[in-house]
C-alpha cells in the first residue's frame, strides 16, 4: 500500500472518529493536527517509513509512528518536547494496538503463504507484537486501506479522552521516564 493511500484511508477514520475534539488540521503534505493545550500547544502526525511505503506489499508490511510534540512555555521560555501517545493510554488500549498489529501481521504472512518459521522471525526478531511502550518510538504495521482505517480509528476515537488526560497531567516523555523508569535517579544527573 503506498504512502498517499495510507493517509486518505486513515484520516478518513481518523477524522470521522475525533470530529468532536475540536482539532485542527495543519496544511502539510502528512496528515497533521494542532490543538492548545496545557501551557500550549500539542501538534500530532503520523509518519510513515518511506523505506517500507512504497515497497511491494509481499515484500514488507507498511509502517508508520506517532509523532506528538508539546510546544509550552518553561522558565527558560517556549520548549518543544515530545510526549508520547502512550503515555496517556490504558491498558485496553494498549492490547487493542497489538491486535491491531496482530492483525496486519497476518494478513501480511498469509499473503506471503508463510510458514511458522518467518512468523516466528517477525515475532521475536522484529518484535512485531510487542505492547508499545511510551519511552521509545514505535513503528506500527498496517497492510491495506482497512488496516489504515482501523488505526485511524484508533488514534482519532481516543484523542478526546488523551487530550483530557494530558491537560490534567502535562508531561513531556522525558518527565515521565523520570517519574517512572529512572524513579531512583536524579533529574539533573539523568
Amino acid at each position: 500500500m503506498r504512502e498517499a493511500e495510507f493517509y486518505e484511508n486513515f484520516e478518513r477514520a481518523f477524522d470521522l472518529a475525533s470530529r468532536t475534539t475540536g482539532l485542527r488540521r495543519l496544511k502539510s503534505a502528512q496528515p497533521k493536527w494542532k490543538i492548545a493545550a496545557s501551557d500550549g500547544v500539542v501538534t500530532f502526525r503520523f509518519s510513515t517509513n518511506a523505506k517500507s511505503a512504497g515497497l511491494l506489499p509481499l515484500l514488507w508490511m507498511g509502517e508508520f509512528r506517532p509523532v506528538f510534540a508539546w510546544r509550552h512555555d518553561t522558565a527558560k521560555g517556549k520548549i518543544n518536547d515530545t510526549v508520547s501517545f502512550f503515555q496517556y493510554t490504558d491498558r485496553a488500549k494498549v492490547e487493542e494496538a497489538v491486535e491491531l498489529q496482530r492483525v496486519a501481521l497476518d494478513k501480511y504472512l498469509r499473503n506471503r503463504l508463510a510458514g511458522p518459521a518467518e512468523r516466528t522471525g517477525w515475532v521475536e526478531g522484529y518484535g512485531a507484537l510487542e505492547e508499545p511502550k511510551p519511552n521509545i518510538e514505535r513503528w506500527l504495521h498496517y497492510f491495506d486501506g482497512a488496516d489504515a482505517e482501523s488505526w485511524g480509528t484508533y488514534f482519532g476515537g481516543f484523542m478526546g479522552v488523551w487530550l483530557r488526560q494530558f491537560n490534567e497531567h502535562p508531561e513531556s516523555m522525558y518527565d515521565w521516564c523520570i517519574r517512572v523508569l529512572w524513579k531512583d535517579l536524579e533529574k539533573n544527573k539523568a
